[in-house]
């Protein structure tokens, strides 16, 4: 079964637990449930306003006594603030999810003109208070409590204890039905029913073990099925602080709700002098429900689309308004129990969620695959003039690598990951991501601008004393980093094969063999800045930053558009009327001009008014016609096109026409040597020589085409020289439509290689082996042979077509004749 892991505890995926448990368990059903999503973050919760979503009931805003202030200064009432991140809340009993868009945001503080006596002991600030009894005639012999917390503020912060929610059968906290509280020192406290379960006088072996005051997002729950009480956080059983046992506790009974309130984050006044009983921080999704849940059926806060087990961190930035961030706001985090914080810089500008710039209108979970989830806005960060911004920092993110029984520095298989945007042009150095802080520790760091080289991507990595880029610097100079379109960079640790690979825009751009780097607990991940906003800030965009415990392949990275096998689509076409333009109709930014040059002896490809007549773009069975009234003429000549954007293991075609009148006769007047062959496609890596695959006619044979192709290991086995007959030699001086297509198949070991002529499939071959995929991109040469010294064909050639994917030949480009499409046969 699929699994996701949130809060540190792994759990089947959505619809998986939701079909288990509602085949499994007794029925549950929510009787309560604040959400706190009535209105946008910053918005005062006055009276009326919050609603308790399954009655409908409202809670009315309360100001706390207090000397101190007035009952009309709101300055201290809550307020609603940030989302936790832009997670929606997934609900395992009913497998329904909701979106979540604000928090409930309370206030304290503590007045007096001497603070330090008793008398100066008032604590105001606002609470909210549920005038209604009756919410919960179900829960007499069974309830749960639950709520996502978040605490900003410790000890000093507030008096004694601070309520989180409560039943109360009046204002004063001696007549809880239940509550669940936060101790000065972060220790989660309950009450129930006349019991108290906290430190006071002789509870103090009750305490609880886990703290909630780090400034995190917790969940906390308290159940009871009519004889235990629980408490439970973040999913796991609390224990206690002297034994180590589990936190429950015998309770029989029932419960009579006769004349209570909820009241949520505070209590009302009090008889003596120490002041309101406040909470400080964010709450959110307070859920109460009439029977005694199991963690599994708890609340959780999940990414819109399910990730895997793997999945450390997914930072999203997804808040659907554009707003100013906080300092200190938790802007992402949640799976695997990381959370992201937002760190401000004196002086620097307010960075934004910006709905405006994003990587893409959708965000795939993998280039083959099509599931995808709206992508709503990114982390918006810019430079002042002294060049210094914000920042954000995953504090010991390292430690969600770990399992748990290992806890010494070790070698992780990981991938970090990031789209970004840049903003100023190239020239200073700017952090992406660094993993880790000094040189000596530095898992991986992704920069702009070091070295001198302004508009470069570097990659790094710590080596244990000092460190080292992993290819001295890539310079993608037809795609720089700087050029204002969004990019896509990824860091990958393969420690199982003792491998650093690093990726731009998808292409492997770096490979470190016989090295890998140890990971320790403790190291933080630092968005747009070096460690502690130390300096290299990023001027720009960033979204849609992941880490996982895994070495991903290309494959497997985030894309903001559709690509790869599951999606056949053109990526290019070649008209050569008049001219080398390489349109690409997916995406106009892979549009680029080939070029033509002279072989040994030649001359460069002329353009000719000569041509099959005219085509149809959208294939055999379409009806757009494209203007086809040139072609270019190869003369010992070639023809090359960059091929920039190609990812590893995808399946592709190229498909043409062409009419071919000869071979370079000068240098083979037979043409029937052994082993002399004529050049026609070759498909090489980035700026070398060294074939992918080469499709050819063989010397010795003039009805027959051949393709060679290099395996995933660099060599050319005389298994991979695959022959097809065909039923014309092939310089017929007649126009014909070929193919070839290569897709990876058993499972990726292997790839199929199927040949076309004129529309009709000539056969399948299949080498034993993944195509070859280098780095820096591909270039398409038409017109080529494998060396000058080799002949190579002469003829036309005529709109030319390159898919990602493989397609069918009633896709194919079709030709037109009397308003009839006519298939050669």
């Amino acid at each position: 079964m699929k699994r996701s892991t949130f809060f540190g505890i792994v759990y089947p995926t959505a619809v998986a637990m939701a079909a288990m448990l509602l085949a499994s368990t007794a029925a549950a059903d929510t009787v309560a449930w604040w959400h706190f999503d009535e209105e946008a973050p910053g918005t005062m919760a006055n009276s009326g306003v919050v609603t308790e979503s399954i009655s409908g009931t409202t809670a009315a805003s309360y100001t706390a006594w207090s000397n101190q202030v007035s009952s009309t200064d709101h300055t201290y009432f809550p307020a609603f603030g940030p989302a936790f991140t832009s997670l929606a809340v997934y609900d395992p009993v009913t497998g329904t999810t909701n979106a979540n868009r604000s928090a409930m945001k309370f206030k304290i503080a503590r007045g007096g003109a001497t603070p330090d006596t008793s008398g100066g002991r008032a604590y105001y600030g606002g609470a909210l208070k549920v005038n209604k009894d009756t919410l919960y005639t179900d829960c007499t012999g069974a309830v749960t409590i639950e709520a996502f917390v978040c605490t900003d503020g410790g000890g000093s912060a507030f008096n004694g204890f601070a309520p989180i929610v409560g039943c109360l059968a009046s204002g004063n906290w001696t007549g809880e039905k239940w509550a669940i509280y936060m101790e000065t020192d972060g220790r989660v406290a309950v009450r129930f029913n006349g019991n108290v379960w906290y430190n006071e006088s002789g509870n103090q072996d009750n305490r609880g073990t886990v703290k909630i005051n780090d400034g995190r997002w917790h969940h906390v729950a308290l159940t009871w099925d009519g004889s235990t009480i629980k408490i439970y956080i973040d999913y796991a059983i609390d224990k206690k602080f002297t034994d180590g046992s589990d936190r429950a506790y015998s309770k029989g009974g029932t419960i009579d709700y006769t004349g209570t309130a909820t009241w949520i984050g505070g209590y009302g006044s009090y008889a003596n002098s120490n002041g309101g009983r406040r909470y400080p921080g964010l709450i959110d999704e307070i859920r109460v429900s009439n029977t005694a849940l199991t963690p599994d059926q708890f609340l959780r806060l999940v990414p819109p689309a399910e990730a895997d087990s793997d999945t450390v961190l997914h930072l999203r930035f997804d808040h659907d308004t554009d707003r100013a961030i906080e300092e200190d706001e938790v802007v992402g985090g949640t799976i695997g129990g990381q959370q992201v914080f937002y760190k401000a810089i004196s002086g620097a500008y307010t960075s934004t969620y910006d709905t405006s710039e994003k990587a893409g209108g959708t965000i795939a979970y993998g280039l083959y695959s099509d599931v995808s989830a709206d992508d709503v806005a990114s982390y918006c960060q810019f430079t002042n003039a002294t060049g210094m911004a914000n920042y954000l920092k995953a504090t010991a993110m390292s430690d969600h690598l770990f399992p748990d029984d290992v806890s010494s520095p070790t070698n992780f298989n990981y991938t970090v990951e990031a789209f970004f945007k840049a903003n100023s042009p190239g020239g200073s150095r700017q952090t992406i991501f660094k993993f880790g802080s000094s040189n000596s520790c530095m898992p991986a760091h992704v920069i702009t601008g070091e070295g001198g080289r302004p508009h470069q991507i570097q990659f790094c990595y710590g080596k244990g004393s000092g460190y080292a880029w992993t290819d001295g610097g890539y310079s993608p100079s037809s795609n720089p980093y700087d050029d204002g379109n969004w990019h896509h960079v990824a860091f990958v640790s393969d420690a199982s094969n003792s491998l650093i690979r690093t990726y731009y825009d998808y292409v492997l751009v770096s490979q470190q063999t016989n090295v890998y780097v140890q990971v320790a607990k403790g190291y933080s991940l630092f968005i747009g800045s070096k460690e502690n906003g130390s300096g290299q800030f990023f001027d720009g965009w960033i979204d849609d930053v992941r880490v996982m415990k895994r070495a991903l392949r290309p494959e497997e990275f985030l894309t903001t558009h559709s690509v790869g096998s599951a999606t056949p689509h053109s990526l290019l076409l070649a008209k050569f009327e008049q001219n080398y333009d390489f349109v690409c109709e997916a995406d106009a930014a892979l549009s680029v001009t080939g070029t033509g040059s002279a072989r040994t002896g030649g001359s460069v490809p002329t353009f000719e008014k000569v041509s099959p007549g005219a085509l149809l773009l959208d294939g055999t069975n379409g009806s757009e016609r494209v203007e086809n009234e040139w072609s270019v003429r190869l003369n010992t000549s070639r023809v090359v096109f960059p091929v920039s954007r190609l990812y590893e293991n995808d399946a592709y075609t190229v498909e043409f026409w062409a009419k071919f009148t000869g071979y370079d006769g000068d240098r083979a007047p037979d043409y029937k040597t052994s082993g002399q062959h004529a050049g026609i496609l070759r498909f090489v890596q980035g700026t070398a020589t060294t074939l992918d695959w080469y499709l050819y006619r063989p010397g010795d044979e003039l009805k027959a085409l051949q393709v060679a192709v290099r395996n995933a290991d660099g060599t050319i086995p005389n298994s991979n020289y695959l022959k097809w007959s065909l039923p014309n030699i092939v310089a017929d001086s007649k126009w014909h439509h070929y193919a070839v297509s290569f897709r990876p198949t058993d499972g990726n070991s292997k790839t199929a290689i199927e040949l076309y002529y004129d529309y009709q499939s000539r056969g399948t071959n299949t080498i034993n082996s993944l195509l070859h995929f280098n780095a820096g991109g591909h270039r398409l040469m038409i017109g080529e042979s494998t060396t000058d010294a080799m002949p190579n064909i002469l003829g036309y050639v005529n709109s030319l077509r390159f898919w990602r994917g493989v397609i069918t030949p009633d896709k194919f480009l079709g030709r037109v004749k009397r308003g009839t499409v006519v298939v050669l046969r």
